[in-house]
């Protein structure tokens, strides 16, 4: 095989970060790439591409960005010439030196790449700052934590006892072992795979969001998730559990599809595919954790729809005894005891478990409200008011957990008072009219849905609002958008917290009018609230009405005029 050798350098540091290796002559600039990754142990999280000069050779979907471009993925090694630049990470901006040398080698190997010297251990992902702290000597090279007072930190990515240790040399052979272990076409093919579940993952956020289609879209979406699970399967890489497949990609929530498809299915009597969509499900992966109950729950549902009360009680029964210590199995039986009738099994089996659990915790919540259920059906109003008492403490306490871990950052803490409620009179009330305006979807619930707005404006109200990993003061926000049938974007805001967010979501609050200003100012077709709810669709302000509202509130001196507020003039 023909080889050439290359010299791959840090620009800040060419001397002390660099790799001299042999590839193939005819080797794709996608594939060298990875190479270059790995041996610096970037964790090929960001963008990256190769240039010379003007000339980009990058990914396709970002070509209308360049004049002068050309696929990373059809471009070979001298393409760009003998010295050209890589960058890693748009942000950090880890810029690399390529250099090819003239000769052609040949050389009878099994390797795909040949490493023959190098120096470094590799960059510090997303802390370019901490690494040229260390090359100026402003983070000392015996350094052996992190140096919080000036912000710098060990990297995360680099197995290192001392900050100095990155600059050592490398194993030539130990290194070349570690790069063949990578296959290239694996990887696109494994990339193709999860590609196909995040496309799955938008298809079904998007019935989510806007249900109302048929349930057969839902089983469509099924189909195709079957088939990329046989996909992973007949090659090896299917995990035994859903838990294990979506830890492998964040993006797929892959525990929220039995949940959805046991809430939707029975909206449209698809009660036979339920049980069979459940039943595959439960062999497809070895099921465990949240995700195995969320199955029990859906076959409970489907027995119960088909009509099947007596199965219902017998297969809760069943897992009852897989599964004798799980709170949530034994609210599943608590409602097959009701199903069927059974008071005073029912109520047998309610008290035995109360008598353990004196009070409503996070563990055993699902019992807690099903046996509140019950408790109201067998006509002991003094049981059920307590179970309910108890399920709203339990309520409140996750309500403040969640306001100190997401609540007010230290931007807007001067706007509430010690002791203030995120959930204002106001709030409320916005919650009501969007519950309203979802289902009636007539001009007198958007009218009231405005009014409610106007009031939480006019007092300065809060909303909740969706960040990923939001920072301190709330910096550096990336807000949930989510997209309508037509693919159109809209920032979605909660009148109350919602268990619908994607991975690495949080829950913040923010000022009505900033998100109202926000959305008004972005690319965004306008706001979706409380997308999660089950009525036929979530109440929508669109831009314009958004503009609208704000030169009103302008007008109506709710909102000052103090020179950012021009846009409102667009209504």
């Amino acid at each position: 095989m023909l080889f050439r050798k290359v010299r791959v350098s840090h620009f800040d540091d060419k001397n002390r970060l660099y790799r001299v290796m042999y590839v193939p002559e005819d080797i794709i600039l996608d594939e060298f790439a990875r190479y270059i990754m790995r041996t610096f142990h970037a964790v090929e999280g960001h963008l990256y591409e190769f240039s010379r000069g003007k000339h980009i050779y990058g990914k396709s979907e970002f070509s209308d960005h360049f004049s002068e471009w050309s696929d990373i993925c059809e471009s070979r090694l001298l393409d760009p010439g003998n010295t050209y630049k890589f960058v890693y990470d748009f942000g950090d901006w880890w810029e690399f030196e390529v250099r090819i040398y003239k000769k052609t080698e040949e050389i009878e190997t099994g390797n795909r790449v040949i490493v023959l010297e190098g120096k470094g251990a590799g960059i510090w992902e997303d802390n370019r700052t901490g690494y040229l702290a260390l090359i100026s000597g402003d983070f000392p090279e015996d350094q052996s934590e992190d140096d919080e007072e000036n912000e710098y930190y060990m990297p995360w990515n680099l197995d290192l006892e001392k900050a100095g240790e990155t600059f050592n040399d490398i194993d030539p052979e130990d290194e070349t072992d570690y790069l063949n272990a990578f296959r290239y076409e694996a990887k696109l093919a494994s990339e193709i795979i999860w590609r196909e579940f995040n496309r799955l993952y938008d298809t079904a956020e998007d019935l989510f969001i806007y249900p109302g289609s048929d349930g057969l879209a839902w089983l469509k979406v099924w189909e195709e998730f079957k088939m990329v699970c046989q996909q992973l399967k007949e090659e090896g890489k299917l995990p035994e559990t859903f838990e294990q497949l979506c830890a492998e990609q964040e993006d797929f929530s892959g525990d929220r599809l039995p949940e959805n498809l046991a809430d939707e299915l029975p909206e449209y009597s698809l009660y036979k595919e339920l049980w069979q969509i459940m039943d595959e499900l439960e062999t497809m992966f070895r099921p465990d954790g949240i995700t195995e109950f969320e199955i029990i729950r859906g076959k409970a549902e489907a027995l119960r729809g088909m009509g099947r009360k007596k199965e219902v009680l017998a297969y809760a029964k069943d897992v009852s005894e897989q599964y004798p210590e799980n709170y949530y199995v034994k609210s599943v039986l608590l409602r097959a005891y009701r199903l069927n009738g059974k008071k005073k099994e029912g109520t047998d089996f309610m008290k035995a478990v109360l008598e353990k659990e004196p009070e409503c915790t996070e563990e055993n919540y699902a019992f807690y409200k099903a046996a509140g259920e019950f408790a109201a059906y067998a006509g002991n109003k003094t049981l059920a008011k307590k179970l309910k008492d108890s399920v709203e403490r339990e309520d409140q306490r996750q309500m403040d957990e969640l306001e100190r871990e997401f609540g007010i950052y230290d931007e807007y803490d001067d706007s509430f008072d010690d002791g203030d409620e995120i959930f204002t009179d106001e709030l409320a009330g916005l919650a009501q009219a969007v519950r309203n305006h979802c289902r009636k979807g007539n001009k007198e619930s958007f009218t009231e849905l405005l009014d409610r707005l106007e009031d939480l404006a006019e007092n300065d109200g809060y909303i909740f609002a969706s960040a990923i990993n939001p920072g301190e003061n709330n910096e550096s926000l990336s807000m949930l958008i989510v997209r309508d049938p037509d693919g159109k974007p809209f920032l979605s805001l909660f009148t109350e917290p919602a268990d619908v967010l994607p991975p690495g979501h949080s829950f913040i609050v923010l000022p009505v009018l900033t998100m109202l200003k926000e959305c008004a100012d972005s690319d965004m077709e306008g706001i979706v609230f409380d997308y999660h709810l089950k009525e036929k669709y979530s109440a929508v302000l669109t831009k314009e009405q958004i503009r609208g509202l704000l030169k009103y509130f302008e007008d109506h001196g709710i909102l000052d005029d103090d020179g950012e507020t021009d846009d409102c003039s667009w209504a």
